[in-house]
């Protein structure tokens, strides 16, 4: 059977470069990750951290990266042409599997006909739901099984901003967020989530729920609570 989601699984150097960007600026909400930069570049080639690293802009940085990147194509050709075929065909084979396992959780219809998938050599997976055209990361090197929890993972995403947004207007951005990250205990119990997360995955772990309605309230409650206020900030 044909996944509901089409998903379109591509590569580009720029946007490979782009997101090795957050190696040297990190621009996105931490929920108590400290020093996300130096973490990131931990996962790198030593070579390709230290030109990151001693970057004197990000001008620079970005051009140091392009190049480096154009020379493991270089070593390596077809490679990951290999990979991005290898996650499409899966995908294929097991994309029903996964929107019914969402679609059951959630206990709601899964409405995204089309994702793309951007493939890094950097292991962090930012998206971006709003354009027309939606996308997510997803680590090349790591192999299917970690690229189809990545997908399943940022799935759960789109469904709680799709059935949840009303939460929105009564917590901080940062608290809405948080709540969005630590439900992804539901789909991916596996991972262990974000340091901010754990009160609320232990949370989750510690009773049954009838649903992800009871659940996803609970979690806004503790949130709300803890913040002193129910209100946006």
């Amino acid at each position: 059977m044909t996944p509901k989601l089409k998903l379109k699984v591509t590569y580009s150097i720029a946007e490979d470069a782009q997101n090795h960007m957050l190696a040297y600026k990190f621009t996105h909400l931490r929920h108590g990750r400290d020093d996300m930069e130096k973490r990131l570049r931990s996962g790198l080639n030593p070579k390709l951290a230290a030109l990151i690293e001693t970057a004197s802009s990000e001008e620079e940085c970005y051009k140091r990266i392009v190049k480096y990147i154009e020379g493991w194509h270089v070593e390596k050709p077809g490679q990951m042409e290999e990979w991005r075929a290898k996650l499409e065909s899966t995908w294929a084979e097991v994309g029903t599997q996964v929107i019914a396992n969402l679609e059951f959780l959630f206990r709601q219809p899964f409405k995204l006909d089309a994702l793309t998938v951007r493939l890094s050599m950097i292991g962090i997976c930012p998206y971006d739901f709003k354009p027309a055209e939606k996308w997510i990361y997803a680590f090349a090197p790591r192999g299917v099984k970690i690229q189809l929890r990545t997908i399943t993972h940022e799935l759960n995403h789109y469904m709680f901003y799709m059935y949840y947004e009303a939460l929105r207007a009564t917590m901080s951005y940062e608290d809405f967020e948080l709540l969005k990250e630590s439900i992804t205990y539901f789909s991916n119990p596996e991972d262990i989530g974000k340091p901010a997360e754990k009160e609320l995955r232990e949370f989750y772990a510690s009773r049954s729920w009838k649903n992800m309605d009871e659940a996803i309230a609970a979690g806004a409650k503790m949130l709300q609570e803890a913040s002193g206020s129910g209100l946006k900030t």
